[in-house]
């Protein structure tokens, strides 16, 4: 992005961005059937696998990944992971690099039916990733304008007028507009937040890809931030991540409205499936099991305990006075080889 300032006559007013309060909702996308799949999927950044093969079929429209999930989600974002480092380095005055690229180097893996190996999911994707540098001595409302500039140009929409509209636009759903006049260094944290998600909805894209957009945030900082988001993308296709999953965060306004949530720990898909069946079973835990998986299945559903996946990684949630020491005692009654049990998070 750069850093020089649109000549005067290519911004928005910022009296005219507070005045459009009246502008319709977010772009009415259908919820899609198929939001991702993948089929033996091995991500690696860097050429380091990041992510073991995995498979999954997510439906509806909105996707919470949790856990060590952000290599898939640049995967999906198209950027690197190493934004908010890089950032922090140069803020420092130390060389930064914009290394952690994220590929798809094995299996299969679909976006809306777009091919992920074949990178035509890109032109689809608003991306909003994590703490990306906003630097150089503009004001918020330059460096949108400026984005906007290179999103509708992309599109071969280029008029003053249409970019100076949407930025009017994107900026009064965000709720940004009374801090137009803003430089970037003095934003709010929350605001800083609010402005990535803002620029990633510029070009109208077919799906979100928001990455900790709540992370680290407190419940007044994190409030108009996901309001921001749900004005922005509404029930949109979406793809966010979250770092906590508890009803305490402010992150579990995002995993309460969501479709489908997927667990990653130490490289692997851990969970998927609906929110529930990780926000109020219980902590939940990634197991291997060699053999005699299915006697151990049965015995924990005499308990009421349900044991996921297969054939030899799974998942399972355990509530409250219920802990690894029952797993394995119950696997020992059935002679189940249980080699590993570690908590997702």
């Amino acid at each position: 992005m750069t850093s020089d300032a649109p000549a005067p006559s290519d911004v928005a007013d910022p009296g005219e961005v507070e005045a459009e309060a009246s502008l319709p909702g977010p772009d009415s996308t259908p919820a899609p059937s198929v939001l991702l799949t993948a089929s033996r999927a091995r991500v690696t950044v860097d050429d380091v696998v990041a992510i073991e093969a995995f498979d999954l079929d997510v439906r509806g429209a909105r996707l919470v990944v949790v856990g060590d999930g952000s290599p898939l989600v640049a995967l999906l974002g198209a950027y690197p992971l190493g934004l908010a480092y890089g950032a922090a380095l140069a803020a420092q005055g130390e060389p930064a690099s914009t290394s952690g690229h994220a590929r798809l180097a094995g299996g299969s893996m679909t976006l809306l039916g777009s091919d992920v190996a074949a990178r035509a999911h890109v032109d689809r994707v608003g991306a909003a990733p994590f703490e990306p540098p906003l630097t150089g001595d503009v004001t918020l409302l330059e460096w949108i304008t400026e984005a906007a500039k290179l999103a509708l140009g992309s599109l071969g929409r280029t008029s003053r007028a249409e970019i100076r509209g949407r930025v009017n636009e994107v900026l009064t759903r965000a709720q940004l507009g009374g801090l137009a006049r803003t430089k970037l260094a003095a934003l709010p944290r929350g605001a800083r937040r609010a402005l990535v998600l803002a620029q990633a909805a510029l070009a109208r894209p077919a799906i979100a890809i928001a990455e900790l957009p709540l992370a680290g945030l407190d419940p007044a900082e994190a409030a108009p931030v996901l309001s921001a988001f749900e004005a922005l993308f509404g029930d949109g296709p979406s793809i966010v991540s979250v770092g906590r999953l508890d009803a305490s965060s402010p992150e579990y306004g995002l995993v309460r409205r969501a479709d489908a949530v997927a667990a990653f720990t130490r490289a692997e898909l851990a969970y998927v499936g609906p929110p529930e069946g990780l926000t109020s079973k219980g902590r939940l835990y990634r197991l291997t099991i060699r053999s005699n998986a299915d006697p151990l299945r049965q015995a924990l559903a005499r308990d009421g305990l349900e044991l996921s996946g297969g054939p030899e990684r799974f998942s399972m949630a355990l509530p409250e006075g219920k802990g690894p020491t029952d797993v394995l005692v119950a696997a020992h009654a059935v002679r189940a080889s249980v080699v590993e049990i570690v908590p997702v998070m």
